[in-house]
């Protein structure tokens, strides 16, 4: 079943919404599947909207993830922004595109402008980082960010959590539409830990794939810039200089 459409602006092309997790490209030669590297995410995190930015790059809206981008010709996932990036709810109302390729978000607190094209990043969003972040630094596929408690690397993190749809909830909404929206019983405030209902009653859920801070081991202290020579990178602070081992502490590697 066909669940939405969105059509390219600059060419003849439809992207083609189906239930499963499953996208299409549309056009007059016929129906070609997107071989989607993270179909998972589009599964349990149910998309509702769609809208192009470039022929390269779609914006895909979920109820419960938050906003991914995608490369509608290979499938490739370029990036995923939700809660723990600088969204305010990873529930997702409508998707706009502005004329200068900026990304409009609507959710349950209003309207939060993405712009994927500017090269610009924020550090501060993730989950796990301890102090004020003073200086940061991307070396060979790694970021590292310095803190006033020490020293942090970002790595990959799916995040797997058993969540329970309020049945009375869902009833509760099926009269008018609420000002929270449509969709607002899959929200949050209707998740509740698996302990409290019959474990017959838990859907297992991908709830998101993003990232968090895992401290150096080795570092500890305010650490104030990094320093890049002869192929390896210097971490600078009141201990003085040190290298990092390029991998997160042993304390937090279960």
């Amino acid at each position: 079943m066909i669940e939405f459409g969105a059509s390219s602006p600059t060419s003849k092309v439809t992207l083609l919404s189906v239930s499963g997790g499953r996208l299409f490209l549309a056009n007059t030669t016929g129906l070609k599947e997107i071989n989607v590297e993270d179909k998972d995410f589009l599964i349990h995190n149910i998309p509702i909207a769609a809208t192009w930015l470039t022929d390269e790059l779609v914006a895909i809206g979920t109820l419960r993830g938050g906003v991914i981008f995608i490369n509608p010709q290979t499938g490739v996932t370029q990036e995923v922004t939700n809660f723990y990036t600088g969204l305010p709810d990873n529930e997702i109302y409508a998707l706009m595109v502005d004329r200068n390729q900026g990304l409009w978000v609507a959710h349950d607190y209003g309207f939060t402008r993405v712009a994927p094209f500017l090269p610009f990043s924020s550090f501060s969003h993730y989950p796990g980082l301890e102090g004020s972040l003073l200086c940061a630094k991307t070396f060979q596929g790694r970021t590292y960010v310095g803190t006033t408690l020490g020293l942090f690397m970002l790595v990959k993190q799916d995040v797997v959590e058993e969540i329970f749809i309020n049945p009375s909830a869902a009833q509760k909404h099926k009269g008018p539409k609420k000002e929270k929206g449509l969709f607002s019983f899959l929200r949050k405030n209707t998740i509740v830990e698996s302990g409290d209902q019959d474990r017959k009653n838990v859907k297992y859920a991908l709830k998101l794939s993003g990232y968090v801070y895992k401290r150096v081991a080795g570092i500890n202290g305010k650490v104030t810039q990094f320093i890049e020579t002869n192929n390896q990178l210097l971490a600078a602070g009141i201990f003085g200089v040190e290298k990092p081992e390029g991998r997160p502490g042993s304390e937090d590697r279960k």
